[in-house]
Parts: C-alpha cells; structure tokens; sequence
C-alpha cells in the first residue's frame, strides 16, 4: 500500500484503491470526507456500491480480461451521506508496481463532471499519476543528487527547458550553485519524513517541501520532495514581523520622551504628590520598554534563535517589583498578594536567571492568578530551594476550567475570562522552559497551584 499512499497524501482529488473485481482495499481523507467513510470500511464495499446509478455500465470483474492497460473515464450518479445526488467521473487507471507483485490493482480518482471526458491511452505508471497532480513533485537521486524525475506542473511553474534528467537538483529546482538543505541532509530512513519552507530562487515564491525516502522505478532508493505553494501566506508572515519591528523601534522614541519628562519632573517637582506621580511615569516606561523588548524575545524563543543570558538575581527584590507593578489590579479586584519565603533567605532568595525574562514569566503567572482569584481571597508566591532546583509556586482559590486543564500552557487557550488572549500562561512556559526549566499545573478542591522549578545553577 505504500506507493498508493503516497500519491494518495499528494493528491487533491478523492483516490481510491481497488481491486480487478472493484473492492476498495483503500481510500485518502479526500474520499473518506466525501462519502463518510473509515478505515472499517476498507475490504468491505465495492466502488459501484457508491453509485444510484450509472451512465455507462462497467464490468469490473471482467476489466483485466484481454489485456486491459489503458486509462478508462466513465461517468456516474453517486449518492453522497447527506442524500445529494452528484454528477462524477470515475478515472481507472492500471497501477502495477513490485510491491503488488503480479496481481493488478486500479486508482481510481475520483472528479466533478465538468466536460468531457478524457480517454487517454497507454499504460499509467506511478510517474504519470504524479504528473497529474497540481503541486510541484521531483525526484532526486540521493547518491548523487540528480533530478530522477519532475513533473509538469514544477517544470511549469519553474520554467524549466532543455535537458534537465540527470542534472543536479539545485541546478535545476532552484537554479543555484549551492546545495540546499535537502541535498545536504545526512541519511535518512523510510519513515523520516523532512520538512522546510524555502523561497525558490527560480520564480521568487516560498514554498513548503516535504521530502521522503521512497521506492522509485526498478525498486531504486529515491527522495521524492512534494512542495506546495505558501508564497501568499509566507510573505503576509514576512510582512507582520517587518510591521512589528518598525513598531517596537518607533514606539521606543516616544517613550524616551515620556522618561525623560518624566525624569525632568520628579527632580523640580515642588510638592511629594507631584514627585510620586513622576515616579510612577519612570517605572512605567521601564515597564513598557521591558514589554517591547520582550516580544521580539518570545518571536526570538519560538524560532529557537535567543541565547539566555543568566545571572545572579535576587528573587526577594525581583518579586517585590512584580508586586508593585500589579498593586493596582489587585486592588480593583479586591485580592492580596503575599510572598512566602523560607526562614533564612527572606532578605536573600537567590536565583540563576536572565532578570528580564524570570519577571516577565512571573508577572504572568500573577497577573492570571489575581484575575481568577474571587474578591477577598489572597494569591500567594511561595519560594524554595529543594535540591538543586529552585521553586517558586503561585497559588489562588478557585479552580481551573476542567475543558482547558490539559491544554492550560498552549497558545491561545483560555476560558471564561472576558478580553483573555490565552499567550500569559504559555509564554510563561516558553520563558520557564527557555532557562531549562518546567512549569506545571495542579488544580482542584478549590484551589490552583502553579510551580516554576528552575535549575539552580
């Protein structure tokens, strides 16, 4: 079934394996959407069992009498799950490869009736099947990296003339000197599956490869490489970086304004009120320059590409920070906040982390704690050593929701609260994770802990 399979996760067509007598032996998730079927299903219909009728009658049991080797199209009336009728045409072709031994096997794909249809003769091989596909295919020698086979639509899109076969793939996919990444791959096994967005020097799009190991013509190792065109999508991403970069460095320049104003300001300020207030704007440009810095941080630390840079940061002073910056929403949510240390390190909780990154994780992890605390509660932060391992757990009354509780640290998951982006808690596993750390969740009986163990050293 490999071969099959393989054209069948390529195909954008419904595809169907059958037999000489048109039992279906398999099926791609096209044709199991389309007429609701699984796995259970294999071995146990026929293609015709799909028909309410047909135009022309075939005999399937009779198709390989006399030699049958060519393509044949004929069209149906299948009747879909929710009871629609719907005009098809039902493309065989013979497929014969080793793995099958001498036993004969049809594709059968499976399209809207559209026109007429196309009776090609011929025997059909494994190649012309990739042909057909409207996503760019090829396949290189792994030895030496020669280009095996293209199909059209790559040659098309590539604008690729002349003698191609036998020549280098990155000569010829991507018009380029250099090997790519897939070429200088090391060995590979059957079931590797490789995968890599690229922008192909030839007509300047990106695509997404996916390249594997397969059995090519005369049972000969190949790497069949599928690309598929993200060039819209891949470019808008390119885009929304460049965007957010101009931003983060165009928001810095008022923001040195508003600091040094606000400097200006708490050194005349006449009156304790007006110095207070000016202290106010100096932590919260500091605060503001720390979020702007931290978003490239976390783009940084989703594309494994930031180096963290520990030291020595004392968690007391750190925490006493994390608690002021929230003071406010605490106190319009009417909670407490306490910080629990061990007897001996109350004035000297050290820990080994990057400053920037442990405050923001932990000013996450607050901050969520105070929203889904009820009114009068208090969220606590206790610390500790044990072992070789620093731990610092926050803990609130209530209960997370049960839906969520298994997914509580991916992106975007969150529940019941209103304006929620569902990027605190797993950024705070991205930045915990990022020191080498973990972070879990344990919630029930009316209360949520959840505990930041980062190594000691």
């Amino acid at each position: 079934m490999e071969s099959f399979k393989l054209i069948a996760e390529i195909s954008d067509k419904p595809l169907f394996l059958l037999d000489g007598e048109g039992n279906i032996l398999g099926f791609n998730k096209q044709a199991s959407d389309m007429y609701s079927l699984c796995e259970a299903d294999t071995g146990k219909m026929t293609i015709c069992s799909l028909c309410s009728k047909t135009c022309r009658m075939s005999s399937f049991s009779s198709l390989f009498s006399g030699g049958f080797k060519q393509k044949i199209t004929h069209g149906t009336v299948h009747k879909t799950p929710a009871g629609d009728s719907v005009r098809v045409m039902l493309e065989l072709y013979p497929f014969s490869v080793p793995e099958y031994g001498s036993e004969e096997r049809l594709v059968c794909a499976v399209r809207q009736a559209d026109g007429a249809a196309d009776c090609t003769n011929g025997s059909v091989n494994m190649p012309d099947m990739l042909n057909s596909l409207s996503s760019m295919v090829y396949v290189i020698d792994p030895a030496d990296n020669s280009v095996l086979y293209a199909n059209s639509h790559a040659l098309s899109m590539l604008g690729i003339k002349g003698i191609w076969k036998g020549e280098k793939c990155w000569k010829v996919i991507h018009g380029s000197d250099e090997k790519c990444s897939f070429c200088s791959c090391g060995t590979e096994n059957f079931s590797e599956v490789r995968t890599d967005e690229v922008m192909n020097r030839r007509n300047g799009r990106w695509y997404l490869k996916t390249g594997r190991l397969i059995h090519w013509e005369n049972g000969q190792t190949a790497r069949l490489i599928i690309a598929h065109d993200i060039d819209e999508r891949k470019k808008a991403e390119l885009l929304k970086d460049d965007v957010e970069r101009i931003m983060r460095h165009d928001l810095k320049t008022p923001l040195n304004s508003i600091y040094l104003l606000g400097q200006a300001l708490e050194s005349s300020g006449e009156s304790e009120d007006t110095r207070f207030f000016a202290s106010k704007i100096i932590e919260s440009c500091f605060q503001l320059n720390a979020m702007i810095n931290l978003s490239q941080v976390l783009y940084s630390l989703e594309k494994n590409d930031y180096t963290i840079l520990k030291r020595e940061v004392l968690l007391n002073e750190l925490l006493g920070r994390v608690c002021t910056h929230l003071e406010g929403l605490a106190a319009s949510h009417r909670v407490n906040l306490k910080k629990v240390f061990p007897a001996g390190f109350f004035g000297g909780f050290m820990i080994y982390a990057d400053d920037l990154l442990i405050y923001s994780c932990l000013s996450n992890l607050v901050r969520n704690a105070i929203e889904a605390s009820p009114e009068g509660e208090s969220v606590i932060i206790e610390c500790e050593k044990l072992d070789d391992r620093d731990v610092i757990t926050v803990s609130n009354r209530g209960n997370v929701h049960p839906e969520i509780v298994g997914r509580f640290f991916d992106k975007y998951v969150t529940k019941g609260k209103t304006g929620g982006t569902g990027l605190g808690t797993y950024s705070a596993r991205l930045l915990t994770e990022a020191h080498g750390g973990s972070i879990s969740l344990n919630t029930g009986e009316g209360v949520t802990y959840i505990t930041v163990s980062l190594p000691a050293d």
